[in-house]
């Protein structure tokens, strides 16, 4: 027996991009080294922020931050995003408090084919102050 998928992109991300499934595709030598990345980037004046990490139902989402931060990959970490709980984003505030890094928010809009989410506020009560950004301005 089969299972039917309501789209493309949860297909693809629950199977193909799955270590776990039987289809998965390995697409890591297609991609650049993430240091590179970064330092081109930055480079170019640009900070490196982790978006919506909690979409990615990973095993150990600390871990993964913490890999990331240790490497240098990161200035920040998306802490308000659309789909994220209240204990989520005071979850990801306080780490990125802790860890001095940048705070970020998306309304996770990519336009008309997000019916339900609007730019710059995504759907239910999503309130990204703008505060956030004065940091950005003194962060080295």
């Amino acid at each position: 027996m089969y299972r039917r998928y309501s789209n493309v992109d949860v297909f693809f991300n629950s199977c193909v991009t799955n270590k776990n499934f039987p289809v998965f595709v390995d697409f890591s030598i297609h991609y650049p080294d993430a240091k590179l990345i970064a330092n081109a980037v930055r480079y170019a004046g640009g900070k490196l922020f982790v978006a919506y990490v909690f979409k990615y139902h990973l095993d150990d989402t600390i871990g993964f931050l913490n890999n990331l931060k240790e490497n240098k990959i990161i200035d920040g970490v998306e802490v308000y995003h659309s789909s994220f709980t209240e204990e989520q984003m005071k979850y990801l505030d306080n780490y990125c408090k802790e860890n001095n890094f940048l705070i970020s928010g998306g309304s996770d809009c990519h336009g008309e084919k997000e019916a339900d989410r609007k730019i710059g506020i995504g759907y239910g009560n999503l309130n990204i102050n703008k505060e956030i950004l004065q940091n950005w301005k003194v962060f080295n």
